[in-house]
């Protein structure tokens, strides 16, 4: 329990510092920070893939992506990474709920938590085929 009342500090202080860095980061445009504005589409199925739209938000900025909660993150697979966007993967078996959009950058170990807001349903369960009994 006393982890899980340490995490929501550091989650309050990533995220103000996703709000903040970018701000600071504005003086020094040779080393923009990344900046996830958008998600397409909003609301997914655990499976499904989804467009984040952004600035600054290549290979060479970004090494990882998260879906975030104050209480668990999920790595995302990133199927493909542009300046201005990153398709990825929601897991499987990802819970339901409202997550925002963490990136790992690659130059500094900081992980930033995004002002986007992704919603997540439970994945659409495949139906069975039934054999009738002979």
């Amino acid at each position: 329990m006393r982890i899980k009342a340490a995490f929501i500090p550091i989650m309050v202080v990533v995220f103000l510092a996703a709000l903040v860095i970018p701000f600071a980061a504005a003086a020094d445009a040779d080393n923009p920070i990344p900046m996830m504005r958008r998600a397409e589409p909003a609301v997914v199925k655990a499976g499904e893939i989804v467009t984040v739209f952004g600035e600054s938000l290549d290979k060479s900025k970004v090494a990882d992506v998260y879906l975030t909660t104050l209480s668990k993150q999920v790595a995302v697979e990133i199927l493909e990474q542009t300046e201005a966007f990153i398709k990825f993967r929601v897991p499987a078996k990802t819970d339901p709920g409202r997550y925002n959009p963490a990136i790992l950058m690659v130059k500094e170990p900081m992980l930033l938590v995004q002002p986007v807001i992704l919603t997540v349903e439970a994945a659409s369960s495949v139906p069975t085929m039934s054999v009738p009994a002979p």
